[in-house]
């Protein structure tokens, strides 16, 4: 197999070992990829059919990381995972919000966000009018 991989190339990002014994899970450990076990009786959800849901489907996740000279903000969002939800932005009633959006959104939410807090928003000069 090794000579096979070496001359074949694989992507180790997008390649899977499935199998139904602890050595298939060695198996693709020793070749850097990821191991999927598959039970027969669809034990700890490891049906053929959760794996090609697994494979099919990418994950829904992005990173994002804003740095400039006053400010840091870093936010992770998992859409296929209610956890971890951890928000810091250092203003308590916005913290609390984006908490109960991800919880209740059913998502995992990171966010941080260091530095310049001061309000850039300008107020309106006319009152609106309801008729």
């Amino acid at each position: 197999m090794t000579d096979y991989l070496r001359d074949n190339p694989i992507d180790p990002k997008h390649s899977y070992v499935i199998g139904d014994r602890e050595t298939d899970l060695q198996l693709a450990a020793n070749l850097g990829l990821q191991g999927l076990k598959v039970h027969a009786d669809g034990s700890d959800g490891a049906t053929w059919a959760a794996i090609v849901e697994q494979l099919r489907r990418p994950a829904r996740t992005a990173t994002v990381l804003r740095k400039t000279k006053e400010t840091d903000i870093r936010v992770r969002v998992n859409l296929d995972r209610t956890g971890p939800i951890a928000i810091a932005t250092g203003i308590g009633f916005y913290d609390h919000m984006l908490e109960q959006v991800a919880r209740h959104g059913g998502f995992a939410l990171e966010l941080t966000c260091t530095g310049d807090r001061k309000s850039t928003s300008t107020t309106r000069s006319k009152t609106a009018r309801w008729r």
